[in-house]
């Protein structure tokens, strides 16, 4: 009887196992088979603008994330309005010198029907992209959003986001074969004109990354714990002399000052950032990176991609 029950027990655990590996695989498979298609529809869409390479050009990404329907909210009328006026200044102030691709990704249950003709009308050379449904799921293994920190604050699109920025939008990108990519907010406005080739600018100078402004000071509950765990990566990687300015943020500074309690928080902005596609997809970048998400905290304690981009930089790059 003992026997059959460990047995039972096992098996049972086995097959367990085994669903939930099949299952996790069924959404990794998707996820890729999702970014691969992605790319294939924005190349055809390219090449009927007889445009046959991404190189030399800037992808732009802009998320669109809110859902969508008839009639509109005083919310989501708001916040075409600003993406009107975001999309004119980009194409104006940066298209000029700088051959650019914006991508707008949106919701997955938005239709091209009921999205505005102005966005057809005026930006006959913007390419519109539903956000797969792959990319936008909560893992199974995080704690229920209910217990999420902040999480009366900002909803779970809102932090699903930010992970979304830093992973698809990011293969998509490299699948793509750009070698920068510009991240910006549905509602920021480019003010100035830049009146030289981005690309070529920073291809020269080798600059790995860039942001709209110099530095802004990270809210404390949206990094907690960050420090620590870098520093825990650090420790398990023997990474303990970073050829960036991570120390300069710290005290002490060394390895042991990585705490949220001695970080002085500045952190690079995430409305409007540039950065290079090998540099984020370099080995320690990315290795860093997959320990972030695998721990969940990104979306559990919303450690933001402007946080975790500022931390790309200090530990790999002056």
């Amino acid at each position: 009887m003992f026997s059959f029950f460990r047995f039972f027990v096992t098996y049972t655990f086995t097959i367990i196992l085994f669903n939930s590996f099949v299952a996790s695989q069924d959404v990794s498979s998707q996820y890729y088979n999702d970014v691969r298609k992605s790319a294939e529809d924005a190349h055809k869409t390219l090449n009927l603008r007889h445009i046959v390479s991404t190189e030399g050009r800037l992808a732009l990404t802009i998320s669109f994330s809110h859902s969508i329907s008839y009639p509109l909210s005083r919310f989501i009328r708001r916040r075409f309005h600003y993406l009107h006026c975001s999309l004119w200044k980009l194409y104006n102030h940066l298209g000029a010198h700088t051959p650019i691709d914006i991508f707008l990704w949106v919701s997955k249950d938005v239709t091209t029907s009921i999205l505005p003709l102005w966005l057809f009308e005026e930006f006959p050379s913007l390419i519109i992209l539903p956000i797969p449904a792959s990319s936008w799921i909560i893992p199974k293994d995080l704690d229920s959003f209910d217990t999420w920190k902040h999480r009366d604050q900002f909803s779970a699109d809102y932090h699903l986001n930010a992970r979304w920025r830093l992973t698809f939008a990011m293969d998509f990108v490299y699948e793509m074969k750009y070698s920068y990519v510009l991240f910006a907010d549905d509602d920021l406005f480019m003010m100035d004109s830049i009146d030289f080739n981005i690309i070529e600018s920073f291809t020269e100078n080798k600059i790995f990354m860039a942001v709209r402004e110099r530095y802004i000071i990270e809210s404390s509950p949206y990094i907690l714990g960050l420090p620590e765990f870098t520093r825990y990566w650090m420790t398990i990687r023997n990474y303990t002399t970073p050829v960036g300015d991570l120390f300069n943020h710290i005290t002490p500074p060394s390895v042991e000052g990585l705490t949220t309690a001695s970080w002085d928080k500045i952190v690079y902005p995430g409305c409007f950032f540039m950065i290079n596609v090998e540099f984020y997809f370099s080995p320690l970048v990315s290795d860093y990176r997959k320990h972030i998400i695998r721990s969940g905290s990104d979306m559990e304690i919303r450690w933001t991609e402007q946080v975790r981009i500022s931390y790309f930089t200090y530990f790999t790059s002056q």
